[in-house]
């Protein structure tokens, strides 16, 4: 079985990591220094701080693995209709592609459920880019649902 920790101190550089693998796997020619800026970083630390986010590394059930090969970057934020609901967003959620088709992300994601419940959350979203079919049905087939549409202008 993986191991399903949080984000240690110095281990920044290995989500980094992580989240370029992520983000080049969409698109290739994207520049993950600028996507994944000093700001973001910052507002992360921020949440952890806060206790408001919370980030899981998964590491391989390889004995001696070095280095995580999927992560969790979630946050509580109470409801603005209701201040007495609070819910739990993950925001980010990668697994190397060589580790895929294995348990590790129905695991990853039961982890960050379960912590956001202890954080408080009464209700569980994911986000996930319209074009990844490949996680909207990940989510669906552990037990969500598409409930609304998000639109930008």
């Amino acid at each position: 079985m993986p191991t399903i920790r949080p984000l240690a101190d110095g281990e920044m550089p290995l989500l980094r990591r992580l989240l370029a693998d992520y983000l080049l796997e969409w698109d290739p020619s994207a520049d993950p220094a600028g996507y994944w800026h000093d700001d973001y970083i910052a507002a992360f630390r921020a949440g952890l701080e806060s206790g408001t986010v919370v980030i899981l590394l998964l590491w391989p059930e390889r004995p001696g693995a070095s280095e995580p090969v999927g992560c969790a970057i979630a946050r509580v934020e109470r409801a603005w209709y209701r201040a007495s609901d609070i819910m739990g967003i993950v925001e980010e959620f990668y697994i190397a592609p060589a580790y895929r088709r294995r348990g590790h992300g129905r695991a990853l994601a039961r982890a960050t459920f379960a912590q956001l419940r202890r954080m408080g959350a009464s209700a569980l979203t994911a986000q996930v880019l319209r074009e990844n079919a490949r996680a909207l049905q990940f989510w669906q087939g552990i037990g969500m649902s598409i409930e609304v549409y998000q639109l930008y202008g």
